[in-house]
């Protein structure tokens, strides 16, 4: 089995007490029992966790020779991996759909055209979908080979499973109230002038407000 608990690269935001935390965990087999707490207890983290587990599943599961890079092991390793994880912990709808498609949020966000803070949002459901312009779900949808409709239930389903907005229905103790959506333009608007052209900012812009 291969170990990450000396050396390697640092998975995001992910401490090293916590990367060691989850391999200890996925070479005992219980792994979903940690993620499902740490789903809950880290939203913010919610890609970097899924993310470093999937790499572990994919250099150590059934497929002998992993993609040399992250992200195209990511890609090809979520089909094998997600499905225990979403079985036990609510995992946005639209990762779930990227990770079927194959496409990263980066991805995503060239093939749109739009800053990728902006995909990251759609993707976790902070983005009211009303507010959202159809041509930037056309362009999701193509991406993902799909149509808008079904890009409209997984935004919906992204924003419905958020973890800080069940803990807010749970009424779990401490639980911060049920999280704000924002608009597209507000989105676009936030996003630094190096994420993306002037141009591709004010065509959105106008689009969001038409």
């Amino acid at each position: 089995m291969t170990s990450y608990k000396q050396g390697g690269a640092s998975a995001g935001p992910l401490t090293r007490a916590m990367q060691i935390a989850l391999v200890e965990a996925f070479e005992r087999g219980d792994d979903s029992a940690l993620v499902l707490d740490w789903l809950g207890r880290y939203p913010h983290l919610s890609d970097e966790i899924v993310t470093f587990m999937v790499a572990l599943r994919v250099v150590d599961g059934p497929e002998p020779t992993p993609a040399p890079e992250l992200d195209a092991a990511v890609a090809r390793g979520m089909a094998l991996g997600m499905q225990r994880i979403q079985a036990l912990a609510p995992v946005p709808a639209l990762h779930t759909a990227l990770a079927n498609a194959g496409v990263t949020k980066q991805q995503l966000a060239r093939q749109v055209g739009i800053a990728a803070t902006v995909i990251d949002k759609f993707v976790q459901g902070k983005i009211a979908l009303a507010t959202v312009p159809s041509r930037f779900l056309a362009r999701v949808a193509q991406a993902l080979h799909a149509d808008v409709a079904q890009v409209r239930d997984w935004a919906a389903a992204s924003y419905a499973l958020q973890p800080a907005l069940l803990r807010a229905k749970g009424h779990v103790p401490g639980a911060e109230p049920a999280p704000a959506q924002e608009s597209f333009a507000a989105a676009v608007r936030a996003c630094s002038p190096k994420s993306m052209s002037a141009t591709e900012r004010d065509e959105w812009l106008r689009e969001a407000d038409a």
